[in-house]
């Protein structure tokens, strides 16, 4: 009798250790199970996520591509017309060129046998640039006066027609004014080279304008005024190795551009859950 209970007590005793491990298998099963799915979701996430930046990248390069099109274009035309100007695509900018603007050391004017070119700027100005802001009849410089007669008119002056597949617009076009690298003498009406480029760029705005007063009409999509001056003293020389070379007294026009709003922010997204995640870094 007392072998018979006791062979029931060992048949019990050997049935647990199977039914231990079948339970640790099923769990271990489960944790596996959980694991890739956790695995599978984060690398659906890292794919969209992936999608959303190669998009946002693709609308942040439109800017930079219309911009190319718009020195493109003016370049064209004032090359037409014989006005030698250098468009750098990079840095969004159109230098005139000594052949094209000069002045003399120290004068904010530019010498009077290159003024006839900035009448013809203007003109090519208000072919593009419409193209890519806002117009209005409300006029940013009231006293401009009749216009002068030294403005030059262009010789090829066919239409300008806006690019039917154009995307983007301009936020500013800035007259930066330049200096060489002399001292400027007591007497000539500046303080400093810094007041004297500001001086090259305001003078150079306001002429435009005399020759063309459709440029003070031209508004950005936030309706703000288009066109700007700005002085950089001698500080941004073309020739590095002389910045006392007077081909550094100039005038260069930069365009900047409207970015997207849509892909800043997917841009903005994509970081900060990257922060979230501890990542190093951002896009």
């Amino acid at each position: 009798m007392r072998r018979s209970q006791n062979r029931g007590k060992d048949s019990r005793k050997t049935e647990n250790p199977d039914s231990l491990w079948i339970s640790v298998s099923d769990m271990m099963a489960g944790l596996i199970f959980l694991f890739l799915m956790i695995l599978l979701s984060f690398s659906i996430e890292y794919k969209n996520e992936q999608n959303a930046f190669i998009s946002a990248k693709s609308e942040l390069q439109k800017p930079a591509k219309t911009r190319y099109r718009i020195l493109r274009d003016l370049q064209k035309i004032l090359r037409e017309n014989q006005l030698e100007v250098e468009a750098l695509p990079e840095q969004g900018i159109l230098r005139l060129t000594e052949k094209m603007l000069t002045f003399p050391a120290a004068r904010a004017v530019p010498e009077s046998e290159t003024l006839a070119n900035l009448g013809k700027l203007a003109r090519a100005l208000t072919y593009v640039l419409p193209c890519f802001s806002k117009v209005r009849e409300t006029q940013i410089m009231e006293d401009l006066g009749p216009r002068p007669a030294w403005c030059g008119e262009l010789a090829v002056s066919s239409s300008y027609l806006c690019p039917s597949d154009r995307t983007g617009s301009i936020e500013t076009v800035m007259i930066e004014g330049h200096t060489d690298a002399m001292t400027v003498r007591a007497g000539t009406g500046y303080r400093d080279n810094l007041s004297l480029s500001a001086a090259r760029a305001t003078t150079v705005l306001r002429l435009l304008m005399q020759c063309d007063p459709r440029l003070g009409r031209l508004f950005n999509s936030k309706d703000e005024p288009l066109v700007g001056a700005s002085g950089y003293s001698s500080l941004r020389p073309v020739i590095i190795s002389n910045p006392r070379d007077p081909a550094n007294r100039r005038i260069d026009i930069r365009f900047v551009m409207d970015l997207p709003e849509n892909a800043l922010d997917s841009v903005s997204s994509i970081n900060n859950k990257k922060a979230s995640y501890g990542s190093q870094g951002a896009l």
